[in-house]
């Protein structure tokens, strides 16, 4: 298996914060709905914490604050994507079997504090109660509503890795509805060689490996911030916003430390597939009109100039034998202190393009 380049601090704190945040409103959704829905009416919610509307909300806010803190860690280290290579039955499966051992466990905790702290029961009579509680009604109407609840919250979770928070959010708006112009920096990252390396490898095993190449991307991705416009065969297409006009370091950071991921990796590559896998990219910034387009499988896209000259830098590459061609309008943009040192290639010729580009390579500097 490759070598996991972990999250960073950030991202692990934003995830375990979503789930706790989710598990908080489940715990006090259930609470809204057992006193002031179902109490009246139902023995299943009635027999149950009946003594305080307070004390109720207090006590699921505790017991949703854990099951998201537990839920949480446990998708930042156990479920992380390179159980996504298991097959999904296998998943599914541990999945659930972890999740009704930690409802057990949020639940009895609870259940304790409730009869020692609150209902003041002796330590010897939890054992008969806890058993009676969770052959009961009651336990097997939370485990079900947690059941629910924990699909909706992975759902969510799954869609927002898959499109990112600000796509969803400004899907949900309607931001995208009708175009709109924003300035953004485009990365066009390929496999070098590519065409070598598929006839070599077969469709099977070139797939496998553009699959492991993208599966170490995810992590640079996630770490710098970055947007996935698209993947492309074996090229992805990476997005930012430009923020008051400047371009920070965080798309040329994002290259560089994927191209370190790889090295870290280099064993794993060589005992696969015989060699360490080489990109190159092309870089531009400017301003791009984007949309949501279509009615079946809708997707946010993006038009303008700039995505044409990023993908025609990237193929430059290779007739100057370089791994990063950015444009003019991305350095002029640049911070006037960077880790980067900045070759000027010259004014070249670009298909599609009217007027030439000023191009420079870009490498990290040594030392």
């Amino acid at each position: 298996m490759p070598r996991k380049y972990f999250i960073n601090n950030r991202d692990s704190f934003l995830n375990i914060l979503f789930f706790v945040s989710a598990w908080v409103l489940a715990g006090n959704l259930y609470a809204f709905f057992k006193w002031y829905g179902f109490s009246e009416y139902s023995p299943i919610l009635a027999d149950t914490y009946s003594y305080s509307v307070v004390l109720l909300h207090l006590q699921l806010t505790l017991g949703g604050f854990l099951l998201g803190l537990i839920t949480g860690l446990a998708d930042n280290r156990i479920f992380d994507p390179s159980m996504r290579k298991k097959p999904l039955f296998y998943i599914i499966l541990l999945k659930a079997l972890f999740l009704i051992v930690t409802i057990v466990f949020v639940v009895l905790l609870l259940f304790m504090i409730s009869q020692v702290l609150v209902k003041q029961n002796a330590l010897g009579h939890l054992i008969p109660l806890a058993a009676d509680f969770f052959l009961s009604r009651s336990f097997i109407a939370i485990l079900v509503y947690c059941s629910f609840f924990s699909f909706i919250i992975s759902f969510t979770r799954e869609v927002s890795r898959k499109l990112g928070i600000r796509v969803i959010w400004n899907m949900l708006t309607g931001k995208y509805y009708q175009p709109i112009t924003e300035e953004s920096v485009f990365l066009f990252i390929d496999l070098k060689s590519s065409t070598t390396y598929a006839e070599d490898l077969g469709h099977l095993r070139f797939s496998m490996l553009i699959q492991d190449c993208f599966y170490h991307l995810a992590r640079v991705v996630r770490k710098c911030h970055a947007e996935v416009y698209q993947y492309v065969g074996d090229e992805v297409v990476l997005t930012w916003r430009v923020k008051k006009g400047q371009i920070d370091v965080q798309p040329f950071s994002a290259f560089f430390a994927f191209e370190k991921v790889l090295q870290l990796n280099a064993g794993y590559y060589r005992s696969k597939y015989g060699f360490v896998p080489v990109f190159k990219a092309g870089m531009d910034a400017g301003f791009v009109t984007i949309v949501e387009v279509g009615e079946i499988k809708s997707e946010i896209a993006y038009h303008g100039d700039v995505l044409n000259t990023a993908a025609r830098l990237e193929g430059q590459c290779n007739v100057f034998h370089k791994k990063l061609l950015i444009s003019e309008n991305v350095k002029s943009k640049l911070p006037d202190h960077i880790p980067y040192t900045m070759e000027l290639i010259g004014d070249i010729d670009l298909k599609g393009k009217n007027k030439t580009v000023k191009v420079y390579a870009v490498e990290e500097k040594v030392g």
